[in-house]
C-alpha cells in the first residue's frame, strides 16, 4: 500500500524519443487546450483568405458605384448646363431689331425775289433738310441761303451760294436738332426754299 500512488496521479513516462513529458491529466485539460489551438489555427487559415477576398470585392463595388455617381453627376451638370445655354440664349427672331421705316415731312415753306429771314422753326430729333431751288431771265443772279441757330447773328453754315446761273437746285442736310431760322439772300431770281424733317413713317 506504501508504495502506491494514489489514484488520478501519473508519474513522468519517457516517449518514443526517449525524452521525459508529463503525462496529460485525467480531466483531459491538456488535450483540450491542444484540440482547441489546432483548431484556432485552422480556422484563421481558413477565414484570413476569404475575409481578404470580402473585403476586395466589397472595394470594387465601392468604387464601381462612385464611379457610376461621378458620370451620373457630371452627365446631369452638362445636361444643366445645356439647359441653361437654351433658356438664355434668345430666339433670333428676338434679336434682329425691325428697321424703322421713315419718311421726309414739309414742315415749312418759303419763296421770295429778293432778302428774307425767316421764322424760327424746332427740330425735335432727327435729321432735317433744306430742299432748294431757283430761276432767273438772265445770268447775272446771286442766290444764297444760311442757317443759324436762335438768339445767334453768325450762320452755322451757307447750305448755298450761286452767282451767274440761269437755274440751280439743290438739297443740304442737318445733323443736328434745336431752334433755328434761314436767312436767303437773292437777287434778279425767283426762288423756293422748303424745310423737311425725317420722322418715322405712320
Amino acid at each position: 500500500m506504501g508504495g502506491r500512488k494514489p489514484a488520478g496521479v501519473m508519474g513522468k513516462f519517457k516517449g518514443h524519443s526517449g525524452q521525459t513529458r508529463e503525462p496529460p491529466t485525467f480531466d483531459g485539460t491538456v488535450l483540450k487546450l491542444k484540440i482547441i489551438n489546432k483548431t484556432k489555427k485552422y480556422n484563421m487559415k481558413k477565414i484570413i483568405p476569404q475575409t481578404i477576398i470580402l473585403a476586395t470585392s466589397l472595394l470594387i463595388s465601392s468604387c464601381g458605384s462612385n464611379s457610376d455617381k461621378t458620370n451620373q453627376q457630371t452627365s446631369n451638370t452638362s445636361t444643366e448646363n445645356t439647359q441653361q445655354k437654351t433658356e438664355s440664349t434668345p430666339p433670333q427672331e428676338t434679336q434682329i431689331q425691325k428697321k424703322i421705316e421713315t419718311e421726309w415731312v414739309k414742315i415749312k415753306s418759303w419763296k421770295g425775289t429778293g432778302i428774307k429771314k425767316t421764322e424760327k422753326f424746332t427740330i425735335k430729333e432727327g435729321d432735317w433738310r433744306i430742299v432748294w431751288n431757283f430761276s432767273s431771265p438772265q445770268d447775272m443772279t446771286v442766290f444764297q441761303i444760311a442757317y443759324y441757330k436762335s438768339g445767334s447773328e453768325e450762320p452755322e453754315d451757307y447750305v448755298a451760294n450761286v452767282s451767274n446761273e440761269l437755274k440751280g437746285g439743290d438739297t443740304s442736310y442737318v445733323h443736328t436738332t434745336g431752334e433755328f431760322y434761314l436767312e436767303m439772300n437773292a437777287a434778279n431770281c425767283n426762288w423756293k426754299v422748303s424745310i423737311e424733317e425725317e420722322k418715322e413713317k405712320k
